[in-house]
Protein backbone atom coordinates (compact mmCIF):
# COMPACT_ATOMS: atom_id res chain seq x y z
CA UNK A 1 0.00 0.00 0.00
CA UNK A 2 1.35 3.42 -1.02
CA UNK A 3 4.63 1.87 -2.13
CA UNK A 4 6.31 2.48 -5.49
CA UNK A 5 7.72 -0.45 -7.44
CA UNK A 6 9.37 0.41 -10.77
CA UNK A 7 10.87 -2.15 -13.14
CA UNK A 8 12.31 -0.36 -16.15
CA UNK A 9 14.46 -2.48 -18.43
CA UNK A 10 15.40 -4.85 -15.63
CA UNK A 11 13.89 -7.65 -13.57
CA UNK A 12 12.37 -7.96 -10.12
CA UNK A 13 11.98 -11.40 -8.54
CA UNK A 14 10.12 -11.47 -5.22
CA UNK A 15 9.67 -14.87 -3.57
CA UNK A 16 6.76 -15.78 -1.32
CA UNK A 17 5.95 -15.06 2.30
CA UNK A 18 7.26 -11.52 2.52
CA UNK A 19 5.87 -8.07 3.19
CA UNK A 20 6.57 -4.63 1.70
CA UNK A 21 5.79 -1.77 4.07
CA UNK A 22 3.94 1.44 3.37
CA UNK A 23 5.86 4.11 1.48
CA UNK A 24 8.69 1.85 0.34
CA UNK A 25 10.42 2.41 -3.01
CA UNK A 26 11.90 -0.41 -5.13
CA UNK A 27 13.53 0.45 -8.47
CA UNK A 28 14.96 -2.26 -10.75
CA UNK A 29 16.84 -1.17 -13.88
CA UNK A 30 19.02 -4.30 -13.91
CA UNK A 31 18.06 -6.97 -11.36
CA UNK A 32 16.66 -7.18 -7.84
CA UNK A 33 16.02 -10.55 -6.18
CA UNK A 34 14.16 -10.68 -2.86
CA UNK A 35 14.09 -14.04 -1.07
CA UNK A 36 11.40 -15.85 0.90
CA UNK A 37 9.92 -14.42 4.10
CA UNK A 38 11.56 -11.01 3.70
CA UNK A 39 10.06 -8.26 5.84
CA UNK A 40 10.51 -4.80 4.39
CA UNK A 41 9.38 -2.16 6.89
CA UNK A 42 7.94 1.24 6.04
CA UNK A 43 9.81 3.77 3.88
CA UNK A 44 12.58 1.38 2.80
CA UNK A 45 14.41 2.21 -0.43
CA UNK A 46 15.97 -0.50 -2.63
CA UNK A 47 17.57 0.72 -5.89
CA UNK A 48 19.86 -1.21 -8.21
CA UNK A 49 20.71 2.00 -10.05
CA UNK A 50 22.12 5.45 -9.54
CA UNK A 51 22.57 8.43 -11.82
CA UNK A 52 25.90 8.47 -13.65
CA UNK A 53 28.06 11.42 -12.67
CA UNK A 54 29.70 13.40 -15.45
CA UNK A 55 30.85 16.82 -14.17
CA UNK A 56 30.54 18.55 -17.55
CA UNK A 57 26.95 17.42 -18.19
CA UNK A 58 23.61 18.18 -16.58
CA UNK A 59 23.37 15.47 -13.92
CA UNK A 60 19.85 14.34 -14.73
CA UNK A 61 20.71 13.66 -18.37
CA UNK A 62 23.73 11.37 -18.48
CA UNK A 63 22.10 8.02 -17.76
CA UNK A 64 22.50 5.47 -15.02
CA UNK A 65 24.93 3.01 -13.50
CA UNK A 66 23.43 -0.32 -12.41
CA UNK A 67 24.43 -3.40 -10.48
CA UNK A 68 22.21 -6.28 -9.21
CA UNK A 69 20.88 -6.53 -5.66
CA UNK A 70 20.25 -9.89 -3.98
CA UNK A 71 18.40 -10.12 -0.66
CA UNK A 72 18.42 -13.59 0.91
CA UNK A 73 15.70 -15.49 2.77
CA UNK A 74 14.37 -14.51 6.22
CA UNK A 75 15.71 -10.95 6.08
CA UNK A 76 14.19 -8.05 8.02
CA UNK A 77 14.89 -4.54 6.73
CA UNK A 78 13.91 -2.05 9.43
CA UNK A 79 12.15 1.25 8.87
CA UNK A 80 13.83 3.70 6.46
CA UNK A 81 16.65 1.33 5.46
CA UNK A 82 18.34 2.10 2.14
CA UNK A 83 19.93 -0.66 0.04
CA UNK A 84 22.14 0.58 -2.80
CA UNK A 85 23.20 -1.04 -6.07
CA UNK A 86 25.50 -4.04 -6.13
CA UNK A 87 24.73 -5.29 -2.61
CA UNK A 88 24.06 -8.87 -1.53
CA UNK A 89 22.38 -9.41 1.83
CA UNK A 90 22.72 -12.96 3.14
CA UNK A 91 20.07 -15.20 4.70
CA UNK A 92 18.73 -14.56 8.21
CA UNK A 93 19.88 -10.95 8.42
CA UNK A 94 18.36 -8.08 10.40
CA UNK A 95 19.18 -4.54 9.24
CA UNK A 96 18.36 -1.88 11.83
CA UNK A 97 16.20 1.16 11.17
CA UNK A 98 17.72 4.06 9.22
CA UNK A 99 20.72 1.98 8.11
CA UNK A 100 22.33 2.37 4.69
CA UNK A 101 23.55 -0.92 3.19
CA UNK A 102 26.54 -0.04 0.98
CA UNK A 103 28.35 -3.40 0.94
CA UNK A 104 27.55 -7.11 1.21
CA UNK A 105 26.27 -8.51 4.52
CA UNK A 106 26.96 -12.15 5.46
CA UNK A 107 24.38 -14.71 6.59
CA UNK A 108 23.09 -14.73 10.17
CA UNK A 109 23.90 -11.25 11.40
CA UNK A 110 22.52 -7.96 12.67
CA UNK A 111 23.80 -4.84 10.91
CA UNK A 112 23.18 -1.18 11.77
CA UNK A 113 24.42 2.26 10.83
CA UNK A 114 25.28 4.42 7.87
CA UNK A 115 27.08 2.64 6.37
CA UNK A 116 25.65 -0.56 7.87
CA UNK A 117 28.14 -2.62 9.88
CA UNK A 118 27.73 -6.06 11.40
CA UNK A 119 27.30 -5.68 15.16
CA UNK A 120 26.25 -9.19 16.07
CA UNK A 121 26.24 -12.71 14.68
CA UNK A 122 23.01 -14.68 15.10
CA UNK A 123 23.06 -18.24 16.40
CA UNK A 124 21.53 -20.80 14.08
CA UNK A 125 20.27 -23.85 15.92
Amino acid sequence: RFSTVTVKGGSLNVRSGGYIGIGSVIVARESITIGENVLIAEHVTIRDQDHAIVPTEGQGRVGFTTSPIVIGDNVWLGAKVTVIQGVTIGNNVVVGANSVVTHDLPDNCVAVGAPARVVRQLKTD
